[in-house]
């Protein structure tokens, strides 16, 4: 099937005789999708601004026009909630708007060079074929904002769909492709997961490719790249506030996990905090009656060997500490290796706007949730957390390059030196 998009497994080739391993065959397919991608920037990156802007808007639409099939199929492949879909078709939507306003605004600029009667242009163009490696986690969302800064930079994708979330993410790359993408410009492989990592591989190390694009996250059960794992609070407030807290979890509905590994995981650090002296609120490590749920849980007394002092549980839980000041607060923040989103509740704006700029992390919020975002705003960690940022113009830019032009059309001159 190659109509704008190449999908791979889910159509092979007639049966032939003495046909090569299906692992061969796969890895043939990834490279004619990279070559494809190739061949179809050399045109895609010189298509003007305003069609990728209306190709993209058409997109949003069109998505928003299917939002039901797409809703059923989050909520079959991933065992999302039904609100949590809504939201990922909202954001989504949002997310792929926002971008394609912004194309536009993607330009470089003329500075001031030394040599008297010499020019200088500093050119942003896009990279070139980018491979898309997109979780089931968030499918619409993440998927959908990085093919809109990808397509909408002017790159090409090869877009390799989770083997979790296939149709989703197939439903998804058919409104790009129906709202008029050229043939080739996006290229959908769909592996097993037993072919799935020599597939990646076999893209990554292709020459074709010139960034790759991966990410991940998960709302319901407890999962998400920037979900609450720690809760901070000062000794003053500690008595007063656990109770409340242990109440309002004891009512929380975790969900479903969208399989028994990806919660074993989670039961495995749990397992760990307990074997090592922490002690547990509510909840712990034991299974719902399914077998396959974790119960809300909230962990105290966690110390620097357990693995979940710095590992996301990524499940149903929390840890909470306790210390004596807001420095001690923001040093806990700190010591981890990671950085992404920290919330600080408070009634005192000046305070929390000091403590925010000793913060290691790439987003805080002031009583609101850790798991904020919107469409216009930057959004992206530090430290081991990653690199980069999505949304709007900064996710646009990180699909470009610079290029410095300078010319001297009078002496010829070598002013590097300036």
């Amino acid at each position: 099937m190659h109509y704008g998009a190449m999908f791979l497994s889910v159509v092979l080739s007639l049966p032939q005789q003495n046909p090569p391993p299906l692992h061969q065959q796969l890895h043939h397919r990834a490279q004619n999708a990279a070559d494809t991608s190739l061949t179809s920037f050399q045109t895609w990156r010189l298509t003007p601004w305003h069609l990728r802007r209306d190709i993209l808007l058409r997109a949003a639409s069109l998505l928003k026009s299917r939002e039901e099939t797409l809703k059923t199929a989050m909520r079959e492949e991933t065992s999302c909630s039904a609100p949590y879909a809504d939201f990922q078709v909202l954001f989504a939507v949002q997310c792929i708007q926002e971008t394609a306003s912004r194309i536009s605004a993607l330009v470089g600029e003329v500075p001031n060079v030394g040599a008297p009667g010499s020019y200088g242009f500093i050119f942003r163009e896009a990279l070139g074929p980018i491979l898309l490696i997109a979780p089931w986690n968030a499918a619409l969302i993440l998927a959908g904002r990085s093919l809109a800064a990808i397509l909408g930079a002017g790159c090409t994708a090869i877009f390799k769909a989770s083997e979790l979330s296939p149709k989703t993410h197939h439903l998804l790359a058919q409104c790009f492709i129906d709202a008029g993408l050229p043939n080739g410009v996006l290229n959908v492989l769909q592996t097993s997961k037993e072919d799935a990592e020599s597939v990646t591989e076999a893209l990554i190390a292709h020459k074709a490719v010139k960034k790759v694009e991966f990410i991940g996250t998960y709302m319901h059960h407890g999962q998400i790249c920037y979900g609450t794992e720690r809760i901070i609070i000062l000794r003053t407030i500690a008595d007063s506030f656990l109770p409340l807290l242990t109440k309002e979890a004891s009512t929380f509905n975790p969900g479903l996990p969208v399989s028994a590994t990806i919660s074993s995981s989670t039961h495995a650090k749990l397992l760990d905090a307990a074997s090592k002296g922490a002690t547990f609120l509510l909840g712990g490590p034991t299974y719902s009656e399914n077998g396959i749920s974790l119960a809300p849980t909230i962990v105290t007394g966690v110390t620097r060997e357990m693995i979940m002092w710095d590992e996301e549980t990524f499940g149903p839980c929390v840890a909470v500490f306790v210390v004596e000041s807001g420095e001690e607060a923001v040093a806990l923040v700190n010591e981890s290796s990671y950085g992404f989103s920290t919330s600080i509740h408070t009634r005192d704006l000046e305070r929390a706007l000091e403590m925010s700029r000793g913060l290691e992390v790439g987003q805080v919020q002031v009583n609101a949730n850790t798991v904020y975002g919107e469409a216009n705003l930057p959004c992206g960690g530090i430290k081991n957390t990653g690199w980069g940022v999505m949304n709007s113009k900064w996710g646009l830019e990180e699909f470009t390059r610079l290029k410095t032009f300078t010319a001297n059309m009078e002496t010829h001159q070598n002013f590097a030196s300036h």
